[in-house]
């Protein structure tokens, strides 16, 4: 049993490095691959999947990890049949991790399995054939069976593959802060306790090792790359961003494609973000319904909710993310924002205990 449930664990924590963006290069074939698998019980195996879905894989084959009835186009120096070339195995496959058994998860989400069965890795009570190898019968799975829903059981322990999970619990400690490590946070300043939520949260860097510029001003580039972090994180539950030859193009990127901007809204990124632009891309990080009303401010001194911006500084106002420079909620949204303001609104952005609950005079 504790053998059967280790394999169980090595093939889930296969698929949980999966996928992952790279070039797949093959003999014959050469295509960009959404996930890979290394793995293997005699000789190993490569397996990838195409842009299509498409699983490929090549390797040993002493156990029907390639299906094709455990043959390949050649043998290894223990007479074992493996494939040299990579070869189709499975359309519309999303992961797949594969030892002396294969499995995948389908695009649909069913779990397939199939090969060596000697150790009881695949669920089932009974397989459809044998194959010899050094002279031992062991029972295999040579075509692709599907396991009851997404469940894998083995005997006593169950075993879920867990969902992507999205919300205010996907933030989490990413870094450590400590007092002093940015020259120009005092301890004692207004903004510290939200300088040091947005780092340890990776919201927020520093302008160098030492410094975090509180006073300084953010481009619309920086701002970007501020709410790419907080909807990602509230999405995925981790910012992968990795940046190019110009910095902000992979923020720019998925801001457009996940719709917190509009292909050509910005033509100037690194030109200074005033704080209605700035509200209008930290508006569009989180959904709606992340963003209920604590308060309910329905008159600014000096925004209408006609503008362009209107919507999104209201919401932001009534969410208790943003509190006014005034008793009378002013905004001033042509000024520039600083650094130190950037960070106390992400943090409450983030975590929905520091917004304000907030009533202004009118």
């Amino acid at each position: 049993m504790k053998k059967t449930i280790s394999l169980l664990l090595a093939l889930i924590l296969c698929m949980s490095l999966l996928p992952v963006a790279a070039s797949a290069y093959s003999t014959g074939k050469v295509g960009e691959a959404n996930a890979l698998c290394l793995g293997g019980y005699l000789t190993g195996n490569a397996a990838y999947i195409d842009k299509n879905n498409t699983l490929w894989m090549r390797g040993d084959n002493a156990s029907g990890q390639l299906l094709h009835d455990g043959k390949g186009d050649a043998e290894n120096s223990l007479g074992y049949f493996i494939q040299s070339t990579f070869l189709p195995i499975m359309e519309d496959v999303a992961s797949v991790c594969v030892h002396n058994a294969t499995a995948v998860i389908k695009t649909d989400g069913s779990l397939w399995m199939w090969g060596m069965n000697d150790n009881s890795q695949l669920p089932f009570t009974s397989v459809n054939d044998t194959f010899t190898n050094q002279y031992i019968e062991r029972p295999v799975q040579s075509v692709p069976r599907q396991v009851e829903g997404a469940t894998v059981r083995t005997g006593e322990a169950e075993i879920k593959y867990p969902e992507l999970t999205t919300g205010f619990g996907n933030f989490s400690k990413q870094n450590t802060y400590t007092d002093g490590m940015f020259t120009d946070v005092p301890a004692n300043q207004w903004y510290a306790d939200t300088v040091k939520a947005a780092y340890e949260l990776g919201l927020a860097k520093g302008s160098s090792e030492t410094t975090f510029s509180p006073g300084g001003n953010v481009t619309i580039a920086e701002t970007l790359a501020f709410a790419c972090r907080v909807h990602s994180i509230y999405s995925t539950g981790k910012a992968d961003f990795k940046q190019g030859g110009v910095w902000y193009q992979v923020y720019v990127d998925y801001a457009i494609a996940n719709d917190i901007i509009k292909e050509g809204e910005y033509t100037n990124y690194t030109a200074k973000a005033n704080r209605a632009q700035f509200a209008s891309i930290l508006a569009k990080a989180l959904p709606a319904d992340a963003l209920d009303a604590i308060n309910n401010i329905s008159i600014l001194p000096d925004v209408n909710k006609s503008s362009a911006y209107g919507e999104a500084v209201f919401t932001l106002y009534n969410a208790g993310v943003l509190t006014g420079s005034d008793t009378k909620g002013t905004f001033n949204p042509a000024s520039s924002i600083s650094r130190g303001e950037v960070a106390t609104i992400i943090a409450r952005m983030a975590i929905p205990s520091l917004r304000k609950t907030i009533t202004l005079d009118n």
